[in-house]
């Protein structure tokens, strides 16, 4: 049976770095290096898109820089943390139901087909792309996320953040 893992790493980092923004305090460079190595974020890396990308977003937020991107996802990145900033509140109230997703009523759902023993979701701060499935990874952009009208449940392209997941592994990952 398939297990499924759910890291948060690159997500509980951008919390971090965020709410210390927010609170004008000092990022090191060596903090933002440390978050462009996070595997959520390397497996989101492409041509356009790479760890200098997410440094040079990171940077000049950290340092209070104009930004000029190079790229579309670098600038997508870029609004959206500039978006998150604005309103901790917000970000808190998608933060939360994420961090209390139990992901293991979804293994007896998950189709025989799924070639992969253990799946690691990564809710990753991301630009563009809802998702990116990475071998036995599934990169989720929690800037796609949407609070729900209930509280403590988020939303992804209509579905539950657990129906999301179930989607994507039964469809993408066979």
């Amino acid at each position: 049976m398939t297990v499924l893992k759910m890291n948060l790493e690159a997500l509980e980092a951008m919390d971090f770095f965020w709410a210390a923004l927010k609170d004008r305090e000092r990022i090191s460079d060596l903090f933002i290096q440390e978050v462009t190595a996070m595997q959520g974020y390397e497996l989101s890396y492409d041509e356009e898109f790479t760890s200098e990308s997410v440094r040079r977003v990171l940077s000049a937020l950290a340092n209070r820089e104009p930004f000029k991107a190079s790229n579309k996802k670098e600038g997508r990145l870029y609004s959206n943390h500039l978006w998150m900033m604005d309103d901790l509140g917000i970000e808190k109230a998608m933060l939360q139901p994420v961090k209390q997703l139990n992901v293991e009523h979804l293994r007896q759902q998950i189709l025989t087909g799924v070639s992969h023993e253990e799946i690691q979701i990564h809710v990753v701060p991301l630009h563009l792309d809802t998702h990116k499935v990475v071998k036995n990874h599934l990169l989720i952009n929690f800037f796609k996320i949407q609070l729900g009208e209930e509280e403590n449940k988020v939303h992804i392209q209509n579905l539950a953040l657990d129906d999301f997941i179930l989607n994507t592994i039964n469809q993408e990952m066979i």
